[in-house]
């Protein structure tokens, strides 16, 4: 028999480590090379500027590409970049390479697009780098492209101090122990950390390519043929996940990928986000009802195998779970058969060749991959489950998750200036989610859960397929995860709820630690292995290939540093605002992003001012006529300049103003408020960091805007010296620069604070002649990002701005057109007093097929339009929406 730990991990090389100090900052030699880069193209765009004003002809541009070496110092490697560990992949663990590549017959060389990676050895060859330190909870390891060919694995979670026995003759491998987990009554018992092991498991995030898109750079004569990060690759469609049916109506095929997300539901954020919650989940068990509806002293799993997943789906982890040293036997690959007397491979007779046999691996054993069960109406839970819908005649159907409201885009990165989350049908953490991971606690659980779970195969009205199954199956059943269309026959269910009650007595009483002294924050190391330099450069059509070879590999090391920054956020939002990633190296959160979803804990967090009140009021109904549902705070009155200022507790927060430490620095402030109508005008709110002074929000022109309406203000801060030069762990707000109270009921309200990076600080308005003028609002929160209007009016509340608006049809926006309510194309205006002349009585001709009523184009540029007719004008065809609750 052959022991080993899953993780493969000894204690030599790890108390070895002890006494190590953190690794170093990584050189960034694709920086450099970017910055001789621009410097050609800079001094290309002069000499064609400075030849086109001397009328002469440009001058050839330098297309010579500048060398980018990766051996000069050697310093990207085993090193530490913007908080990510990255690990040098031709580094040997335990006499293993870390990587490895399939070997192409024909050639005899390694298949650089088909790799695998030991993430067991990855694991242990990151706690040798880091040394004693912080204590994670997970650790989340990514190959630098690096994946197999074949239906790579999605994200998978595997639990710590499961130790795997594989017979040395038949290859069968057995899994025993339950693994580390350090809270009770989740449906997984107790277990210490492994010594010298300084977290609960790792996450196998799969290759970097899995998930990254890159975009054309374009605008540079030497670099053209390169390109540049695309931020929508961790939210768009993830091929891991699987094959999504061709109609919604379909069944879903095989899952051959090793993952337990579905496709059409998952993008990457969402399977990643998903392991990492499976930390807590989900185990959990509920007890056995009677044919009255009473529990019985027998206890059902609530979760189920992976079925639709023939990778996943018989590793017999409910025998792990339930705490037997041996797991039912499944059958995953093919292994040859030995004969037990002569230990030879048998020989099939037919083909005379080995004959083979179906035996479980080693390799997935301690993912213990659940989900709830399919049959559990878990309403849109990342953990699968379904959402059923009661389609009004007796049946219910499995469908899209319900929508979710509340919510912001979490990075601007990534999504279209202008989108709207909120309202859009996705998956998140749910509240029996929210409890097993310590967020929320017991006595806000709903009191029921609807449930199909005691339907039998006769219950099966519709699944997509013709004739229907005789029994229930990995398509359609308790097992099939998350998919739509499948419909239940009316009266079907044997059971129409499970007591919260009862699936906290069935698991031992309540979660421990509760809510209320868990930590509401999951700790992380993210670690990226570098794929082996010669593979990554195997041959080169030429030089300019050598180089986009390196060049696209240093860009496959700084997705995962831009993701770290970007999937805080988004894990954030998943869970509704109340827990959070902390993926730093040293423990501290660099997520600089509040949205006062969780009042017990932002009142730790926020201390208010003297003289100010405020409530920290969590998710109130905005209207009570919508669904939108806001997390707030309230401020009642505020002194001037006064407001809430964030103290800080564990784990903290670091804001790091140095741009060059980060792809992603934070470049800019944002707050989302609404000002009531009738607030004070030309006001702004601010914020200011420790030891700083002051920065205004909006930038001016631009101020707050009285209408009852929510707008997001942003400050640039890349262009603030003091910023720049700081690193802060505290701040304060203010909402307003003057002395107010409210009148009524309409308080300000603040949704959310965030200090991070826009890609694009752009102010592009400009006046009607054509000339630049910033108004201070950055294009991405601008509603007329084009046309000069510091005061964002927008009259009919469609989002769009009265400026740049054409009410009346002619061709000409508002804030351009001398005469905005009557159509006049050719903005004529005989006796130039700035209105136009089928406004002032000054026309001369009837207005039907009048030549200033046709559209076309103008006969020259319009004046300038004159503020109090136009004011005026809109006044009479417009109202200002009050703000209503």
């Amino acid at each position: 028999m052959r022991k080993l730990t899953l993780l493969a991990i000894t204690l030599v090389p790890a108390l070895a480590s002890v006494a190590r100090a953190a690794p170093p900052a990584c050189k960034e030699p694709l920086r450099d090379w970017e910055a001789q880069v621009k410097m050609i193209d800079d001094a290309n765009k002069k000499a064609a500027a400075d030849a086109m004003k001397a009328g002469k002809k440009a001058p050839a541009p330098n297309t010579m590409i500048p060398p980018l070496d990766l051996t000069a110092g050697d310093g990207h490697l085993d090193c530490v970049k913007d908080n990510v560990l990255v690990i040098n992949g031709d580094a040997m663990v335990n006499g293993k390479p870390l990587v490895n590549c399939k070997i192409d017959m024909m050639t005899m060389k390694a298949a650089p697009d088909d790799c695998t990676l030991d993430y067991a050895g990855a694991v242990a060859r990151a706690v040798e780098l880091m040394g004693a330190g912080v204590q994670y909870d997970q650790i989340v390891v990514f190959g630098q492209q690096i994946s197999p060919k074949t239906n790579p694995p999605g994200p998978l979670f595997f639990r710590d101090g499961i130790t795997v026995t594989t017979d040395a003759t038949t290859k069968v491998s057995t899994a025993m122990g339950t693994g580390v987990n350090e809270v009770g009554n989740i449906g997984l018992p107790m277990v210490p950390r492994v010594m010298g092991h300084p977290y609960v498991g790792y996450i196998a995030a799969g290759g970097t390519n899995q998930a990254a898109k890159f975009a054309d750079v374009g605008g540079s004569s030497i670099i053209a043929k390169f390109k540049k990060e695309d931020m929508t690759g961790p939210i768009g469609a993830y091929g891991a996940c699987g094959k999504a049916p061709k109609n919604a109506t379909d069944p879903p095929g095989d899952q051959p990928n090793p993952a337990i997300c579905f496709p059409s539901f998952f993008n990457f954020f969402d399977s990643l986000a998903q392991t990492t919650g499976a930390l807590y989940g989900p185990y959990l068990k509920t007890y056995v009802y009677d044919s009255m509806g009473k529990p019985t002293m027998m206890v059902d799993p609530m979760t189920m195998m992976p079925s639709t997943n023939p990778v996943l789906a018989n590793l017999g982890v409910e025998a792990v779970i339930g705490g037997s040293s041996s797991p039912k036997s499944g059958f995953l690959t093919d292994s040859p058969m030995i004969d037990p007397m002569t230990m030879m491979p048998v020989i099939d007779p037919m083909t005379m060749m080995p004959k083979t046999k179906k035996v479980p691996t080693a390799l997935y054993l301690a993912a213990q991959p659940r989900y709830w069960n399919s049959f559990l109406d878990t309403q849109g839970s990342i953990f699968a489950g379904n959402t059923f819908r009661d389609d009004g005649n007796g049946t219910f159907e499995t469908t899209k998750p319900p929508a979710v409201y509340g919510i912001n885009v979490p990075f601007t990165a990534g999504w279209k200036a202008g989108t709207v989350l909120s309202g859009s049908q996705m998956l998140r953490f749910t509240p029996l989610d929210l409890y097993v991971m310590g967020l929320l606690a017991q006595g806000d659980l709903p009191a029921t859960l609807r449930t199909f779970q005691q339907v039998s195969i006769a219950g099966l009205y519709k699944d997509g397929r013709t004739p229907l199954p005789t029994s229930f199956d990995a398509k359609s059943g308790p097992q099939m995860g998350l998919r739509t269309a499948l419909v239940l026959r009316p009266n079907a269910k044997d059971l129409t709820s499970i007591k919260t009650a009862d699936i906290i007595a069935a698991n031992m009483g309540p979660r421990n630690p509760p809510f209320e002294m868990a930590p509401h924050y999951i700790r992380q190391l993210w670690v990226v292995v570098s794929k082996p330099q010669a593979i990554n450069e195997q041959d080169p059509k030429d030089d300019t290939d050598l180089l986009q070879k390196r060049v696209q590999g240093l860009q496959h090391l700084d997705v995962v540093a831009n993701w770290r920054h970007q999937f805080t956020a988004y894990y954030y939002m998943l869970t509704q605002y109340r827990g959070r990633v902390v993926n730093t190296v040293d423990g501290v959160d660099d997520n600089a992003y509040w949205e006062f979803g969780l009042p017990s804990d932002d009142q730790q967090d926020f201390k208010v001012d003297d003289g100010v009140t405020a409530n920290f009021t969590g998710y109130v109904q905005s209207n009570p006529n919508s669904p939108e549902m806001k997390s707030v705070v309230s401020f009642d009155s505020v002194p001037g300049g006064a407001g809430i200022s964030y103290v800080g507790s564990k784990p903290g927060v670091r804001i790091v103003g140095d741009p060059t430490v980060s792809r992603v620095p934070p470049n800019a402030v944002s707050v989302r408020m609404r000002i009531p109508v009738g607030g004070p005008k030309g006001s702004f709110a601010s914020i200011t960091f420790e030891g700083g002074s002051a920065i205004r929000i909006p930038a001016a022109p631009a101020a707050l805007v009285p209408d009852g309406a929510w707008h997001t203000y942003t400050a640039l801060l890349s262009g603030n010296d003091e910023f720049k030069g700081g690193t802060f762990g505290k701040f304060s707000f203010s909402p307003l620069d003057k002395s107010w109270s409210k009148k009524g009921d309409d308080g300000i309200e603040l949704e959310f604070i965030r200090v991070a990076y826009v890609p694009s600080t752009k102010d592009s308005d400009m006046t009607c002649d054509g000339k630049a003028k910033p108004d201070g609002w950055i294009d991405s929160e601008d509603n007329c990002p084009n046309v000069y209007n510091p005061n964002q009016e927008d009259g009919n509340g469609d989002g769009v701005g009265d400026a740049c608006e054409d009410f009346d049809g002619d061709g000409v926006v508002n804030a351009c057109d001398n005469c905005p309510t009557v159509t006049n194309s050719r903005q004529r205006d005989d006796d130039g007093n700035g209105v136009g002349d089928v406004c002032d009585g000054s026309q001369k001709h009837p207005c039907f097929l009048a030549p200033d009523s046709l559209a076309g184009p103008i006969s020259s540029p319009p004046g300038p339009l004159l503020g109090v007719l136009f004011a005026g004008v809109i006044g009479l065809l417009t109202y200002r929406r009050r703000r209503s609750r």
